[in-house]
């Protein structure tokens, strides 16, 4: 399995969550509550970043280095992560909302800018790597993807 085609899958997931958060935030009305609710998708989704940045965006630096697909796209990784980690610091459920709205609006930009650009870009850039890279994401995921 390509990796470009396991964070697809996981971008997948991932909209549902981001669903499940619209749909619901409108409703909770504790700060304990949604920073529980977010907390189940914000490691996952610094999880899907660090693998992106150590892998995918690693195998193709040499192709796009200071371009700027990977610019753009590291520098989206650090806004969603730095909003992630500022959370734990918010008291106020507005406010919390507030920046929950903007991990999920950004995320998923990030996402259609992935893939419809950059994953594109991977496959005609370096289709040999990515079945390796594939690998690299299933041990890291704890996935078999048999033989």
């Amino acid at each position: 399995m390509k990796i470009t085609d396991a964070l697809l899958g996981e971008h997948a997931i991932f909209y549902s969550m981001f669903d499940h958060l619209e749909k619901n935030m409108g409703s909770i009305d504790s700060i304990s509550e949604l920073k529980s609710m977010i907390s189940m998708v914000a490691a996952p989704l610094v999880g899907h970043a660090g693998l992106e940045n150590n892998e995918l965006f690693v195998a193709l630096d040499p192709f796009l280095a200071g371009q700027g697909p990977l610019e753009v796209m590291r520098g989206e990784h650090d806004e969603i992560e730095n909003t992630i980690g500022a959370m734990p610091d918010i008291d106020d459920l507005d406010q919390l909302k507030t920046e929950v709205t903007k991990i999920v609006r950004v995320a998923r930009d990030h996402f259609r800018k992935e893939e419809n650009v950059l994953f594109p870009m991977a496959n005609s850039t370096i289709p040999e790597k990515l079945e390796s890279l594939g690998q690299t994401w299933a041990a890291s995921r704890g996935v078999s993807l048999g033989s």
